[in-house]
């Protein structure tokens, strides 16, 4: 077995750091690193440990690049330039305000204009069952169909869908949700309540030219008595209830009994909004009206009540006609 010399040189102590593997020799001449103080060994320089150990005690080097760092309190609107003059905050902002303001504003009014339209017209053709219940929507074909954008197609079925007129799913896509008759009973209740709570607690005597408008929308009802065009007569109809409800300073209820009531309307249009049933809806409208005009609220609001309630759905012919249109179990 080799051995290490631990002759000292120079007044050091050197000791044996391990044993050397068998058949290596060493010399008295054998570089090793000495290490000086007590309770310490020295480690042959050759051995790849003590290579390893010896390159982590060694510092490493800094970096000469300092990064540029100011308080946190102290406002930059950019990193500091000796050669530029920075404006005032204030200044800055104002007139980033001045450039950027007309041209955002623009745009999302163009954006909000185009969403809601879409929107409007996807809910039509779904309330009038133009398109059925169950059916398939794909946000590329709608936006192709529309001339617009994918954006605004987004925006549109993310409030149909609030609104529970579509499903949207990983696995199946988007697509037309199927009616649920427990929401058609609750929005008979909620619209008969609060419409006709609208006309007989309000205390506001309607102004005539705003009961003018209503009338012209039961005009206009009269005239697509004998018409296949169900989207008029459905904006017809909204225009009736929405106006009587902002006459009675109360414009905001008609936008709750819109979104709970579009089930409801569906059926309507699904079983066939024929000429009898749509000229005795006309009549209920034109008796609101008139007792409106009289100044007798109690009894247009008991005929609100009552309109509301007389909606007729055909169970049996629901369910032997429409039953895929609707969820498992809710037609009996």
């Amino acid at each position: 077995m080799a051995t290490i010399s631990t002759r000292p040189r120079s007044g050091k102590r050197w000791t044996a750091a391990m044993s050397p593997a068998p058949g290596s020799t060493f010399s008295s001449t054998s570089r090793c690193r000495p290490i000086i103080g007590p309770g310490r060994i020295k480690r042959c320089a050759s051995h790849p440990i003590a290579a390893a150990c010896q390159r982590l005690r060694e510092p490493r080097p800094r970096s000469r690049r300092r990064s540029k760092r100011w308080p946190i309190h102290e406002i930059r609107w950019f990193p500091p330039n000796r050669f530029l003059t920075p404006k005032t905050p204030e200044c800055q902002y104002t007139d980033m305000l001045k450039l950027n303001a007309p041209i955002v504003t623009e745009q999302n009014e163009r954006r909000n204009t185009i969403s809601a339209r879409a929107y409007q017209e996807l809910r039509e053709a779904i309330i009038t069952a133009r398109v059925l219940p169950g059916a398939s929507l794909a946000e590329t074909d709608v936006a192709q169909a529309m001339g617009i954008s994918r954006t605004p197609v987004r925006e549109a079925f993310t409030r149909l869908f609030d609104e529970g007129l579509i499903e949207i799913s990983p696995q199946t896509g988007t697509r037309v949700s199927l009616i649920d008759m427990t929401r058609v009973r609750e929005a008979v209740f909620i619209r008969s309540t609060l419409e006709s709570a609208v006309i007989a607690n309000s205390g506001v005597h309607p102004d005539p030219g705003t009961l003018d408008e209503i009338e012209l929308s039961l005009r206009t009802q009269e005239r697509l008595v004998d018409s296949d065009d169900m989207g008029a007569l459905h904006r017809a109809d909204v225009a009736f209830h929405s106006g009587l409800t902002a006459a009675f300073a109360h414009p905001r209820a008609w936008a709750a009994c819109q979104h709970i009531s579009a089930d409801m309307m569906r059926v309507q249009f699904l079983i066939g909004m024929k000429p009898d049933h749509i000229r005795s809806i006309i009549a209920e409208h034109r008796a609101i009206l008139d007792e409106v005009r009289a100044g007798k609220t109690g009894e247009a609001a008991r005929l609100m009540a009552a309109h509301i309630r007389n909606v007729d759905f055909d169970q049996a012919t629901l369910k032997r006609e429409h039953q895929e249109f609707f969820r498992a179990g809710d037609v009996l």
